[in-house]
């Protein structure tokens, strides 16, 4: 009697005849087909929520992330799924908010605890066991340049600091952060230290490298973005190829500070090195969440 009176009506689509059904009539008027074509409207669109959610995740978790918590990772999935309203975010103001609340993390001063396992080894002991300020500083592998600026804001102005980097935006990144802090750093896009070969030959006073450490496949070294992280066999492959130029670097009583994990082989990477000459020893180590790592000195006699 419904459908027949409105014979007219012209129903294309399942919303419509829902609509009709709803509008004219009450739950008693063909309620199994009012239920049949609720579930046909719904049930892919539930069902396309879950598998999305999946896949998100399969891409969110990779072994790089293996040790993420529950909440990180409920975290990035959902920013992962509602990818179309973060891309409407101003995430310039929220950047802008938070330097404001954590200042003390954005921008190292003197005033503020050690930025770097191996800045905190390097500025201590270089104060106790050189005669005058060093002359010439490095940090191999500068990244954010806030390990730089501890230092220069440490040991003053007196001497030339230097820092490489394999990548411009780190270069970019470490300049930034000296106009912030008003200090002067030199960054140099490098691999390591060749650039400085041979001209400061027997000439650096003090070396710090926080190196790329993570065990990786030897395919990883060198990539654009892995180079942050990524070590190759063991994790030392970059260590080693730097470790072969440290004995013509330093100066006499020279040192030099160096990142390393447990995993990198400690005690194997300092046999190698004192066969070179060098001084050696390992002066701090310490559980950073997952990761054991030691602080390896190196010292020219």
């Amino acid at each position: 009697m419904l459908l027949s009176s409105r014979a007219n009506m012209k129903i294309l689509r399942p919303e419509e005849l829902l609509e009709l059904i709803v509008q004219y009539g009450d739950e008693s008027v063909f309620p199994n087909l009012r239920i049949a074509i609720q579930i046909m409207l719904t049930i892919a669109v539930s069902i396309a929520s879950c598998e999305r959610s999946f896949s998100k995740l399969k891409l969110i978790l990779s072994y790089l992330r293996a040790s993420m918590g529950q909440g990180g990772l409920c975290d990035l999935a959902l920013l992962s799924v509602e990818r179309e309203e973060i891309e409407k975010t101003d995430f310039e103001h929220i950047i802008d908010q938070f330097a404001s609340v954590k200042a003390r993390k954005m921008i190292p001063t003197p005033k503020f605890p050690p930025v770097g396992l191996a800045a905190e080894w390097g500025v201590h002991k270089t104060k106790k066991g050189f005669p005058t300020v060093p002359l010439i500083f490095v940090e191999v592998g500068c990244g954010s340049g806030v390990v730089s600026a501890f230092v220069t804001a440490m040991l003053g102005p007196s001497a030339c600091y230097l820092c490489t980097d394999i990548h411009h935006l780190a270069a970019e990144c470490t300049l930034e952060t000296a106009t912030l802090n008003r200090i002067s750093l030199c960054p140099v896009i490098t691999d390591l230290v060749s650039a400085f070969l041979p001209r400061l030959e027997s000439a650096i006073d003090l070396i710090i490298f926080n190196p790329p450490y993570v065990v990786t496949s030897s395919k990883e070294v060198g990539g654009s973005v892995e180079t942050a992280w990524a070590g190759g066999k063991d994790g030392r492959e970059v260590i080693l190829r730097f470790l072969d130029k440290l004995p013509s670097l330093l100066a006499k009583g020279g040192r030099c500070y160096v990142v390393v994990l447990a995993q990198n082989g400690p005690e194997e990477l300092l046999t190698k090195t004192r066969r070179k000459g060098l001084l050696v020893s390992c002066v701090a180590s310490r559980r950073v969440g997952i990761e054991h790592l030691f602080v390896l000195r190196f010292l020219q006699q």
